[in-house]
């Protein structure tokens, strides 16, 4: 039987085996990679993030009332270490919020920013990686099953690359440091022997080639290409691992059916002063250590593993930080607000995170990257509605976004938008000899915008009544009940009220009160006048155009 050659190990000096300290990537290549995955934004924004992601290659897969305490501000820090919250009674049963966290399968729980993954077994084949016992590894380990193994990297790696990681889709290829496990048989072993026998490459040796059972393990990784930003952030922070074909050698088992894992038993409530800490006294350790999207500048790092991030911020991010039992049932929640802005072609504004306590510690269960959105809570779930301006000069949009708890995979959450184009785009495009029929189908609604000082600014919209009904459908889901929470520094909880005042209140730019709509008409009606469009026809078909000024 073929048996490779023993290999000697890196030196003990040498976290086994870390990459090689050869130049790290300029900020010109790593701004190129960010490009790639989130350009989109100047699109959609974050919301259609995995829409624009299903195009890239992917790894075959395998089928497989309120309680509250006192808000803690971030931007007035106490002078002591506050008291954030009390330990849960110990005779308080489990959260249903945790309940459903230890129900998640492994491959959907490690999108959970660093909820911990113990073990992932292997949908159809004998092998498991078992990380028991491991607290680090089990917070930062990505792992993919493909039909000969899995494919494994640092979830800080699709961080730095991708940004969410509850968004990244499973599979998408990323530059990071990979580790690929491979079952083989004998002449699939020999063979893959004899291709790196004859490479020249300079990482033709980064690979194990060992017995298992009746086959072979092939574990190779991509260290060989030098250290990626993530590499250079679990150096910045002391981690204890690192993810290459060493680790994952010494990390495989054969799969226990049925196998019961218990989490480590931890102080939640401890873990929250820790957390809250680590905000004020260093928020990008924070986003590293819970893998939130890395907007903060780490003082010490030279050079920035977020660097190119860094760039394409316009503004310093501000966090800020509240504690409530949202749902009631003894165990407090941790809200974490980041609010930023960018270039528009990157689109990153921020983002909310909600953490619960659990007996095993704090634990991740809401998350959306769209922090200029206001946050809404209600029937167990995160309601995210956003207002953007962008795309044709004028065009804008309200957006919502509905995420059950835990946040799940896109396809298991409600969106719906609105999109609101203005007519002088319309008599632009005229003007320039296209035909404004397109746009027949479409409703057109007035919005006067008066000013203090006496001024006034009024333009008419086309928008698609099926849009807006299917977005107001989704919002009165938290009519009367919904508690909001918004803006820096963090306000809130403000009770929703009945939907239309709250979105009237919140969008005052938009054409959402009874004065607007009773002056919405088919565009048709306006076609109907034959061209040009103009001001004076417009106003024509409107019912009621007195009320304009009101």
């Amino acid at each position: 039987m073929y048996q490779q050659e023993p290999q000697t190990p890196p030196p003990p000096y040498y976290p086994p085996p870390y990459p090689p300290q050869k130049k790290g990537m300029s900020a010109g290549a790593i701004t190129a990679v960010i490009l790639s995955v989130v350009v989109f934004f100047s699109a959609f924004g974050a919301f259609f993030y995995l829409r624009f992601l299903k195009n890239k290659p992917a790894v075959e897969p395998t089928e497989t009332p309120p309680v509250t305490s006192p808000p803690v501000s971030m931007t007035q820090p106490p002078e002591t270490d506050p008291i954030v919250t009390l330990p849960p009674d110990p005779e308080l049963p489990p959260s249903i919020y945790e309940e459903h966290l230890l129900a998640m399968d492994p491959y959907e729980a490690q999108h959970l920013g660093a909820n911990p993954v113990y073990y992932y077994p292997h949908p159809s084949l004998n092998l498991a990686i078992d990380l028991r016992g491991e607290e680090e590894a089990a917070r930062m380990m990505y792992a993919y099953p493909t039909p000969t193994g899995f494919v494994v990297t640092s979830r800080q790696a699709i961080i730095y690359e991708f940004l969410s990681l509850r968004d990244y889709r499973a599979g998408i290829e990323i530059s990071g440091i990979t580790v690929t496990v491979e079952l083989l048989t004998e002449d699939e072993a020999l063979d893959v022997e004899a291709e790196r026998a004859a490479s020249t490459a300079d990482d033709a040796g980064n690979y194990i080639m060992t017995p298992w059972q009746d086959k072979y393990l092939y574990i190779w990784d991509t260290t060989g290409l030098g250290p990626d930003p993530a590499w250079y952030a679990s150096q910045l922070y002391d981690s204890p691992v690192f993810f290459d074909r060493f680790y994952l050698e010494s990390h495989l088992t054969a799969r226990v059916p049925g196998i019961e894992i218990e989490e480590t038993p931890f102080d939640a409530a401890r873990e929250a002063q820790a957390l809250l800490r680590l905000l004020e006294e260093n928020p990008a350790k924070f986003e590293w250590r819970y893998l939130m999207p890395p907007y903060q500048e780490d003082p010490e790092a030279h050079p920035a593993p977020n660097a190119a991030i860094l760039e394409a911020l316009i503004d310093e991010p501000i966090y800020d930080y509240m504690t409530m039992d949202l749902n009631g049932d003894g165990w407090p929640e941790h809200i974490v607000h980041a609010s930023t802005m960018s270039d528009l072609a990157y689109g990153l504004d921020g983002y909310w995170a909600v953490f619960t306590e659990t007996r095993g510690g704090l634990r991740l269960i809401g998350f959306s990257s769209m922090g200029s959105a206001t946050m809404v809570y209600g029937d167990d779930k995160f309601y995210y509605l956003a207002s953007t301006f962008y795309g044709m000069p004028g065009e804008a949009h309200l957006f919502l976004d509905v995420h059950p708890i835990p946040v799940p995979v896109e396809e298991e959450r409600s969106f719906a938008y609105v999109t609101y184009l203005p007519i002088s785009e319309i008599i632009q495009l005229e003007y320039e000899g296209q035909d404004p029929g397109e746009y027949r189908d479409r409703r057109m609604i007035p919005k006067v915008i008066q000013y203090d000082d006496g001024g006034y600014s009024m333009e008419f919209y086309l928008y698609r009544s099926t849009e807006y009904d299917e977005y107001i459908v989704l919002a009165e889901e938290i009519s009367g009940h919904g508690l909001a929470f918004k803006g820096i520094p963090l306000e809130g909880p403000v009770e929703v009220g009945e939907i239309r005042d709250f979105l009237i209140t919140e969008y005052p730019d938009f054409p959402l009160a009874d004065n607007d709509w009773m002056n919405a008409v088919p565009f048709e009606d306006v076609l109907s006048l034959g061209p040009p469009i103009s001001y004076d026809k417009i106003i024509s078909v409107l019912p009621h155009p007195e009320l304009l000024w009101r």
